[in-house]
Parts: structure tokens; C-alpha cells; sequence
């Protein structure tokens, strides 16, 4: 690979995180307004409701993940060899595998879900008709949800962040009309939030197929089938699926375990964690969608130590990411989650956040590399393996409940497993394609150790010696920010990355040039 063909590489990846990270700040903006309108207008118990719900209908559309990674995996690698009537076969497949993904989920929803939410779920007798409702209305939204995976994996494979972007803001948009229509609404309000949603799920699925058939000239033929490609792709897929389950028990799962053993009070703290960590995880999934068509396309190359340096840095970048916005949130968390919650904290809502941060720092490192696993391609055993160690953290947090232990053993638990995970990726790599382990720990983990150390460490002290006045939370807030980022600079970046860095703003700022 030239050295010009990684600057223009590098300066894609800039530029569309840098469109990314304002369309998350966006989302994540709107995203815990809404959560909070949504907790005034529900109350703690029925959000606790929707969450549970909604995650088991959810856990039935595990097929998704698995097959949104197997679509974007091959279209960025036929675009790489450059051949659209492959390009367009992928896609022609992908949509007749999403059709049949949405029927089954369909048809495991409504009949062993449905028989879980009336046998085996802890629901309240007077919402139980409540539940069933809002269970059978959110199955037509994951399906909406899953039918626009094709189309979202076409338009991010193509490297069009912006309008990604527009559509990720359009639907955060419509998700808080649905909650701002509920003071208009004399019925359940739980019921119509779910139905308005459910609608903002199809606009958007519609508005999606609209765009890319008329911009991408493979998501216009969709005749365009092909069996080897079928096969393919369909045995691919058949090995994410292992993966995908384990991360359905890692995620729903342990929700519906609190749910049996604590109830919906527990699903309710669990929600609020999470969308904390969805808005951490807002920040790598931004990051990824910039790097994921790099790291796909760039495995064709023989270039394997520009291949490698870039997993470094992607894995290093995406940590930083996460740690920014980390770090002030970890020492001032309760402060934060009665400013956005505006009421009583729900049981041990601080420690669940804070300990799902540390989970989304471990899945920071991680993804750069299991998006370099899925461009090596032949996943077999590496999904066997993976997903044995990510679904023990269900098994382990069933073990420790059925002991006694507190609700919160299942945070610590998803967060132990996680880090186990990264560690297997790292050798499982290095087995498989050369990876340097070395080289992974001197220029991604060494930087990001000395940086949580470091900034860490002063953020504590700066937080000690605040007080808990507003004034002071703030002042301890920018100065652990201020920190945080000095350290960055002096200690994670090397002298050539501050160099890109630096040059890159200049020509932004002073040429408007550099894209």
C-alpha cells in the first residue's frame, strides 16, 4: 500500500469520525432527554416493564447482529476486488436472508416468547394485559428494525457517513416525538409510546429504501440472486450465529435473570446503565463505522504491516474515544444521574453504570479486532470458542444468583468476561494471521494504560479535594476533562500522529482543504 493511498485511508477515517461523533453527541443528547421524559410520563415500574419486554422481543432478532456483520463483510470485501455485479449479488442476497430472518423471528416471538411472558416472567397480575400488548406491538418494531440492516449496511460500506448520520438523527428525532406525544394521550401510556415508536421505526425503514434504490445500483436489483454467494454467505452467517446467541445471553439474558430473581425494579436500573453504556457505546460504534470498510477492505492488500499498524491504532483510538467522556462520568456518577434523572435513584444504579462503563472500555479495545476476524473470513472455530467464553457470563451470573449473591455480581461478572474476551482475540489473531502480540501491547494497550493510570489518578485527587457544590463538580469535571486530554496527547499519541493530527486541523481550519 502507497504512501499516499494510507494519507487519503486516514484522512477518510478523520473525516467520517468526525461526522460521526457529531451525529453521537446528537443522539446521545436526545437519547437521555427522552429517557428521562420517558421515566416521568411511566414511572419506574412500567419503564421497568418496557425494558424487560422489549429486550425479549429483541432477543429474538439475535439472528441481526450475525447477519449485519456477514452483509457489511462481504460487500466491503467485493467492493475492495471492485466487481459490482458481485456487489450486487451480495446485496440481492442479503435482502431475501433478511426476509426470511424477519419471519422467524416472527414465529419464535409469538409462540415460545409469548408463552414466556404468560408462564415464566415476574409481571405484576394487573399489567400482565399491559405486557402482552406492548410484547406483540414491539415484535412489528424489531422487525422494522431488522429489515433496515441491508440497506444501512449498504450505505456504510459505501463510506456515506453523513447521510448515515442524518438518518441515525432522524430516528433519535422521531423516539422523542413518541415520548413528547404522550402528554397529549388519554389512554396507556405505555401502549401508545410502543405504537408511536413502532411507527417512527417503519418511516425510517421506508425512507432508507427509498434513498439507497436510488442511489446505489446494487440495491436496485434484487433479482440479482446468486446460490454460491447464498452458500456463502449462509454458512458465514450459520457460524456468527453462535456469537450472536452468546451476546443475546450476555445482554437480554442477564435482564431477564433480574428480572426473575429481583423484578421489574431491578430491569428498570438495569435499563438506566445501559443507556449510559449505549451512549459510550454511541461513541465506538461512531468510530467503527468509520474504520470497519477500512479494516475489511484494506485485508485484501499484502501490505499485512500497514494492516496490522492499523488495528493498532484503531483499537488505541477507540478506547481514547470512550475514556473522555468515561472518566468524568466514573468520578462524578451519582451527581450526573440525579441531574439527568431529575428524581430518586433506583437501587444500586450507580455502581451498575459504573461498572458497565468499564465493560464498554473493554469492548472498545475489542472491536477493531473482531472486525479484522470477520475480514480473515473462516470463523469457525474462533465462534465456537468466543462464544463459549462471552456466554459464561450468563451462566456464571445464574450460578451466583441461585447462591445469593447481590444483583449488582452480574455487572461485575459481564465485565471480568468481556476482558477475557479481548485477551482471546488478541492470541486467537496473532494464531491466525501473524498478529504481533508485542506490537498490539507496545502501541495500543501500554498507551491506554498509562493514559487510564494517569488521568486516573489526578482525576481522583481533583474529585477529592472538590467539594459537592455545583460549582465545584463542575470545576472538578473540566479539570479532570482538561487532564485527561493533556495526557492523551503527551503519552498515547506518537510524534507522527500528533504531527497528522496537527496538520490535518490546520488545513480545516485555515485552508479548508485536507478531505
Amino acid at each position: 500500500m502507497s504512501t499516499q493511498q494510507k494519507n487519503i485511508n486516514k484522512q477518510r477515517i478523520v473525516k467520517n469520525t468526525l461526522i460521526l461523533y457529531v451525529r453521537m453527541i446528537f443522539v446521545m443528547i436526545t437519547g437521555f432527554y427522552t429517557l428521562r421524559l420517558l421515566l416521568t410520563s411511566l414511572g419506574i415500574e412500567d419503564y421497568g416493564l418496557y425494558n424487560v419486554i422489549f429486550g425479549l422481543v429483541t432477543a429474538f432478532s439475535f439472528f441481526s447482529g450475525a447477519m449485519q456483520s456477514t452483509v457489511q463483510r462481504f460487500l466491503c470485501y467485493e467492493m475492495g476486488e471492485g466487481s459490482i455485479d458481485n456487489v450486487k449479488k451480495v446485496f440481492g442476497v442479503s435482502v431475501f436472508l433478511f426476509l426470511l430472518v424477519a419471519l422467524a423471528v416472527f414465529i419464535l416471538a409469538e409462540t415460545a416468547g409469548l408463552w414466556f411472558v404468560d408462564h415464566r416472567m415476574s409481571i405484576a397480575p394487573d399489567k400482565m394485559d399491559t405486557a402482552r400488548t406492548i410484547y406483540h406491538i414491539s415484535i412489528f418494531m424489531v422487525i422494522f428494525k431488522l429489515l433496515q440492516i441491508p440497506y444501512v449496511s449498504a450505505v456504510t460500506s459505501h463510506e456515506n457517513m453523513g447521510v448515515y448520520s442524518w438518518f441515525c438523527i432522524g430516528d433519535s428525532f422521531l423516539h422523542l416525538v413518541s415520548v413528547l406525544g404522550l402528554k397529549f394521550v388519554m389512554a396507556d401510556k405505555l401502549i401508545c409510546f410502543v405504537a408511536f415508536y413502532t411507527i417512527s421505526n417503519l418511516l425510517i425503514l421506508i425512507l432508507y429504501v427509498l434513498y439507497c434504490c436510488k442511489k446505489y445500483e446494487e440495491c436496485r436489483v434484487f433479482r440479482k440472486f446468486d446460490r454460491q454467494y447464498l452458500k456463502d454467505m449462509g454458512s458465514f452467517f450459520s457460524w456468527s450465529l453462535l456469537g450472536a446467541t452468546a451476546n443475546v445471553l450476555k445482554q437480554h439474558g442477564l435482564n431477564l435473570l433480574l428480572n426473575l430473581f429481583y423484578g421489574v425494579v431491578l430491569n428498570a436500573t438495569w435499563g438506566i446503565a445501559t443507556q449510559v453504556g449505549n451512549a459510550a457505546n454511541q461513541l465506538v460504534a461512531s468510530f467503527q463505522q468509520a474504520f470497519n470498510p477500512q479494516i475489511l477492505k484494506s485485508y485484501t492488500t499484502s501490505d499485512k504491516k500497514a494492516y496490522f499498524e492499523l488495528l493498532q491504532s484503531c483499537s488505541k483510538y477507540s478506547f481514547m474515544l470512550v475514556w473522555l467522556i468515561a472518566l468524568p462520568v466514573l468520578l462524578q456518577t451519582e451527581f450526573l444521574l440525579k441531574l439527568w434523572l431529575g428524581a430518586e435513584l433506583p437501587t444500586d444504579v450507580v455502581i451498575f453504570t459504573r461498572l458497565m462503563i468499564v465493560y464498554m472500555l473493554f469492548e472498545a479495545l475489542s472491536c477493531p479486532l473482531w472486525v479484522a476476524v470477520q475480514a480473515v473470513g473462516d470463523i469457525n472455530r474462533y465462534q465456537i470458542e468466543i462464544s463459549c467464553i462471552s456466554g459464561s457470563s450468563f451462566i456464571f451470573s445464574l450460578i451466583a444468583l441461585e447462591f445469593g449473591a447481590a444483583a449488582v455480581s452480574v455487572a461485575v461478572i459481564s465485565a471480568a468476561v468481556n476482558m477475557l474476551a479481548l485477551i482471546y482475540r488478541i492470541f486467537y489473531l496473532q494464531k491466525k494471521i501473524g498478529f504481533s502480540v508485542s506490537g498490539y501491547w507496545l502501541k495500543a494497550l501500554l498507551p491506554v494504560m498509562v493514559v487510564t493510570l494517569g488521568s486516573g489518578i489526578c482525576g481522583v485527587v481533583i474529585n477529592r479535594f472538590s467539594g459537592e457544590s455545583w460549582l465545584n463538580v463542575i470545576l472538578c469535571l473540566i479539570l479532570s476533562s482538561v487532564v485527561n486530554v493533556v495526557i492523551m496527547l503527551l503519552f498515547a499519541l506518537s510524534g507522527q500522529e500528533r504531527k497528522y493530527l496537527r496538520n490535518y486541523f490546520y488545513q480545516k481550519i485555515f485552508s479548508g482543504s485536507g478531505s
